[in-house]
């Protein structure tokens, strides 16, 4: 009779036979998670774009002077006039710049570039169509529409 020996451990063929399971489901899946990630990303471009704006309009309100919310191809900011501060020009930047394409990897387009906020808290716009911001990244794209009056729609 042949004493049992313990067998501790995974063959060479075991080993080799999980790891292509496990490739094969990162190979499948991987695209998903990457697409997952830039649908998020435009997502939350979309939600800053929206908390700047309420931060702008409660500066507004709180100040009692207008504030104009700018874009531009890759970041978003706020001034606002009369000056307060010492310097040359007519407004004030309050608050930081925010660099959508930097935190988001988005590009920004908004029609027109700025919408402006009076001391009540309400949009003063040439038009009442207001300004529609579109965020883009790797042919996803989300919009915010800021109405005339300063309604927000996504």
């Amino acid at each position: 009779m042949t004493p049992k020996t313990k067998r501790y451990g995974f063959t060479l063929v075991e080993a080799l036979i999980v790891l292509s399971v496990v490739g094969v489901l990162l190979a499948i899946g991987f695209p998903r998670i990457k697409t997952a990630l830039i649908k998020s990303s435009v997502r939350s471009a979309r939600s800053s774009v929206i908390t700047l704006y309420n931060q702008s309009r409660a500066r507004a309100i709180r100040e009692g002077r207008s504030v104009t919310l700018r874009f531009t191809a890759d970041s978003a900011w706020t001034t606002a006039s009369p000056r307060r501060s010492a310097g040359t020009g007519s407004c004030d930047t309050v608050g930081t710049a925010r660099k959508l394409n930097g935190l988001y990897g988005v590009t920004v387009t908004a029609t027109p570039d700025s919408f402006r906020i009076d001391p009540r808290g309400l949009g003063i716009q040439p038009s009442t169509s207001g300004t529609t911001v579109l965020l883009a990244r790797a042919g996803y794209h989300d919009s915010v529409l800021i109405s005339g009056y300063g309604r927000v729609s996504k």
